[in-house]
């Protein structure tokens, strides 16, 4: 398609979108992101192997977050609200507000691991990506390109089996919370019957509340964010 694109081409218009996108959380009572700026980020990735698909990638999910945050924010206020109240079952406007933020959120989290896995192949194993990106399952492709990150090196036999032992934890947990996002909200509310609605419309009282579930969900992804932020910021430090 061909369509006129926004780019950030400098450091200098990284910054300018960081303090302009702050300002909108504050304006609409958005978390601020909790990672490394926009403008660091530029400067990380600056003369990396791929790096405007890594900035790229890096500045999508970026504004995947903002849209997210919007999302739980309308879920958890309206959840909160539900809990002092004692409305009957059935329609209500803010109600409605949590069912279409939690059918965005189901769908949103599951893409943004997508998005994630590409981005650590990108930081990590650039040579890797358009295999990897080209793949039908984003998750077994991630984790052949994962296991070429272990040590083979027989002198190395302590360190290798600390970092092999650690990688593979990394993994389980990676798949794991990938797998949850699916089985419980994302196939069916993109694949099949939503489910989304058969709980937005009625006051959570069993032990097990989907949307708070779902708000527990997003801070999974948050752990993975962290660990590339760090990178990043190790990488900027030594530039």
């Amino acid at each position: 398609m061909k369509a006129t694109e926004f780019k950030i081409l400098t450091e200098l218009d990284a910054r300018k979108f960081d303090q302009l996108l702050n300002q909108y959380r504050l304006d609409h009572h958005i978390h601020q992101w909790p990672f490394i700026s926009l403008e660091d980020t530029f400067n990380a990735l600056e003369g990396y192997p791929k790096f405007r698909q890594s900035f790229s990638a890096f500045f999508d999910i970026y504004l995947q977050d903002v849209a997210l945050q919007s999302d739980l924010k309308v879920i958890q206020d309206e959840t909160n609200r539900e809990y002092k109240g004692g409305e009957i079952d059935g329609f209500f406007s803010l109600r409605m507000g949590r069912y279409i933020a939690s059918s965005n959120t189901a769908i949103r989290l599951r893409a943004m691991w997508d998005k994630l896995m590409g981005l650590k192949v990108l930081l990590y194993c650039p040579d890797k990506y358009e295999s990897f990106s080209g793949a039908k399952s984003r998750l077994r492709a991630f984790k052949k390109v994962v296991d070429t990150w272990k040590i083979a090196d027989e002198k190395q036999i302590e360190e290798a089996e600390e970092w092999n032992k650690a990688l593979e934890q990394s993994i389980d947990q990676f798949e794991k919370y990938v797998r949850e996002i699916d089985d419980n909200f994302r196939t069916a509310e993109a694949h099949s019957v939503g489910r989304m609605w058969k709980w937005a419309f009625v006051k959570q009282e069993d032990e097990d509340d989907p949307f708070e579930k779902l708000l527990l969900a997003s801070n999974d992804i948050y752990e993975q964010l962290n660990e590339v932020s760090f990178f990043l910021k190790f990488r900027a430090a030594r530039k």
